[in-house]
């Protein structure tokens, strides 16, 4: 008998560890759920500052362009206009010297 005494002895000692470790088990089975959600929103929470970033960068670069596009067209302006002001200069100079030449040859 002493040694079915000891038997439940340790058979009782192996389940109260078995116990203690489904809960400690069942206790990091939780913390790592928890853990999990808390970086799945951290992921969603940088997720939409990247999107927010990356529309304001979006934003100003697409400002940028309208300005900088803007400017281009002014300057393009302003060189047909001296284009044509250099023509017309130069096509009334061309005038001038051939009907200079025309009357001095009469």
């Amino acid at each position: 008998m002493a040694e079915t005494t000891g038997l439940e002895e340790r058979v009782a000692h192996i389940e109260g560890t078995t116990g203690q470790l489904d809960k400690r088990l069942g206790s990091v089975e939780i913390a790592l759920q928890i853990l999990q959600r808390t970086v799945e929103e951290k992921f969603q929470e940088m997720s939409r500052r990247l999107d927010s970033y990356h529309q304001e960068v979006s934003r100003r670069l697409d400002s940028y362009q309208r300005t900088t596009d803007e400017r281009f067209q002014e300057v393009y302006r302003r060189m047909d206009i001296q284009f044509r002001w250099t023509v017309g200069i130069m096509l009334t100079m061309w005038v001038t010297i051939i009907l200079t030449i025309l009357v001095k040859l009469k």
